[in-house]
């Protein structure tokens, strides 16, 4: 039997064909008939990927490796799930006839145009997810479903998933303040660094030195209030506030001593603790 072929790799006409064989000698025509039934590559969806994502990260591909088969496609969707809508965004790069845009309202990606099943996998790929909250981000998992719809009507739909990490707690200070009696009030570390989403009180405890002329000062911020217990030596901060508003209030920490005759001159510690 002669070989059939068909050369259209994207939107194929899968209508049975009827092939009619006919042979003449020198006085008869004889036929017979076969017929071709062409189906078209199935439509398919195929995600593989998990994405491990860390809070302030820019924007990151789901799955760079998903797989679309099929013939034509005229929509597609990205759906978030299980996140916050406020934070939450989705992007991805159009090609070709096909349209992207972004609901954050419903954290619904919408892809429309006629195109191809390598466009549509072209921007399926691209699909990227990224975090706007740098201080208290829902580390909640989330369910990312991709869908897919031909021509035809056809849908097919996979999902993939989103771990979400927030910022470390955690706090650096290595400064060493060298502090000559009767200078004024020092900052002890402009520098200090603070990372974590929401602190409650914090404290700066001053060891070694001498209640009454040590001193402990810091300049309020946003919602952080400040306190000294001068027996203690203790510095408070209390207010629920973000890391950076935190950290503001611990780089305006400063120390000074006021015994202008017979200054302690042991080495003085500070601690600094932030409270969740």
């Amino acid at each position: 039997m002669a070989p059939y072929e068909n050369t259209n790799l994207t939107s194929i006409n899968v209508s049975s064909r009827t092939a009619t064989f006919s042979a003449t000698d020198a006085s008869t025509t004889v036929n017979d008939t076969a017929t071709i039934n062409v189906s078209a590559f199935p439509t398919t969806i195929n995600l593989a990927a998990t994405l491990n994502y860390a809070q302030g990260t820019s924007a990151t591909a789901i799955d760079s490796n998903l797989i679309l088969s099929g013939q034509i496609f005229s929509s597609a969707s990205v759906t978030l799930t299980n996140g916050s809508a406020s934070e939450d965004v989705l992007t991805a790069t159009p090609t070709g006839s096909i349209n992207v845009s972004f609901d954050a309202g419903t954290s619904v990606l919408s892809l429309s145009g006629s195109g191809t099943a390598a466009e549509y996998q072209q921007v399926l790929r691209s699909v990227s997810y990224a975090n706007s909250n740098l201080t208290t981000i829902d580390i909640s998992r989330r369910t990312i479903t991709f869908s897919a719809t031909d021509s035809l009507s056809a849908t097919v739909t996979d999902t993939a998933t989103i771990n979400i990490t927030a910022f470390p707690t955690a706090i650096t200070s290595g400064a060493i303040l060298n502090y000559a009696q009767g200078a004024a009030a020092s900052v002890i570390d402009a520098s200090l660094t603070l990372s974590g989403q929401i602190f409650n009180s914090a404290t700066v405890t001053l060891t070694d030195g001498t209640p009454g002329e040590d001193v402990l000062t810091a300049t309020a911020a946003g919602p952080i209030l400040v306190s000294f217990n001068a027996v203690s030596s203790v510095l408070t901060l209390s207010g629920s506030g973000t890391a950076a508003e935190y950290q503001t209030v611990f780089r305006s920490v400063t120390y000074e001593n006021t015994n202008l005759t017979s200054i302690n001159v042991s080495s003085r510690t500070a601690l600094t603790i932030p409270l969740l």
